[in-house]
């Protein structure tokens, strides 16, 4: 409990992001070119390990408009671990790039389709090997491949939203296949995985916050490694009235996989428009 009122103090004191809506879920972009900043701690209390403050994953990603509906999109992903007792442990991520298709009428409602791919350049040294356990953990649901060495993943993903006449209440979803591909050396999986990625959203719009609820969920739909179904709830909030847009989120796992190794993962992410 300590640690997640010392990261609510570090959200308070600093800068934070936010996209259109949505923590987990893709959502829909901003209009204008925009940089995010995430930062995702994972809460690992049941295993006994008791990861400092700022363990976790940082993720610097951009989108930069290529045409009207086109956008280029860049993550670098970071992930670092300090547990009591022993060295703090670093390491760089698969970069991330892709292109994303999206259209908005109004207010109202919109659509997004993108296509991501995270190029195998994380280290696959012990150090490194460790430390993306933790990323791999903490970005479950959406970011697994970013942080697994050796492994080239390809993510297509669909999401649409609609506002209810008349309401601040907006619904949507999101779904779409990730490939998992080895690339060489001792691979996690020992062959190409293909798993299925979906979730619901529903958020509350007033006037410049917004309140969200997610429902997220990943399936392995080839199963040579093991059959994998696993779910997450995931509720945050953020600031939409300026260029800097904060949110802070709380996600819990639901599903025993995922659970044996992670309770729930605390965030906090800001969006700044360009």
């Amino acid at each position: 409990m300590k640690k997640l009122v010392c990261i609510t103090t570090l959200l308070i004191v600093t800068p934070c992001l936010a996209s259109s809506y949505t923590f987990i879920l893709d959502g829909i972009p901003s209009e204008s070119p925009s940089l995010v900043f995430s930062f995702k701690h994972p809460i690992m209390d049941h295993m006994f390990i008791d990861v400092s403050t700022l363990s976790g994953t940082y993720e610097l990603s951009g989108n930069f408009a290529l045409s009207e509906v086109l956008d280029a999109m860049v993550c670098l992903p970071y992930v670092t671990s300090s547990e009591e007792g022993e060295s703090t442990r670093r390491a760089l991520g698969n970069i991330t790039v892709g292109i994303r298709s999206s259209y908005q009428h109004w207010q109202e409602k919109g659509w997004t389709g993108s296509i991501t791919m995270s190029l195998p350049v994380m280290s696959d040294d012990e150090d490194a090997a460790y430390i993306g356990s933790i990323g791999r953990l903490t970005e479950y649901f959406r970011g697994f491949g970013k942080y697994s060495p050796e492994i080239l993943t390809i993510d297509a993903v669909y999401s649409s939203v609609n506002r209810l006449n008349m309401t601040n209440i907006i619904l949507g979803f999101e779904i779409g296949p990730a490939l998992w591909i080895p690339v060489g050396g001792e691979s996690m999986t020992g062959g190409s995985e293909v798993f299925l990625q979906y979730g619901l959203v529903g958020s509350l719009d007033l006037n410049s916050v917004s309140v969200s609820l997610e429902a997220v969920g990943l399936m392995n739909v080839t199963g040579s490694i093991a059959e994998v179904i696993d779910h997450a709830v995931v509720l945050g909030g953020h600031w939409l009235g300026s260029a800097i847009k904060p949110g802070v989120f709380y996600q819990v796992n639901i599903g025993t996989d995922i659970n044996d190794f992670i309770d729930g993962v605390f965030g906090i992410d800001v969006e700044i428009g360009l």
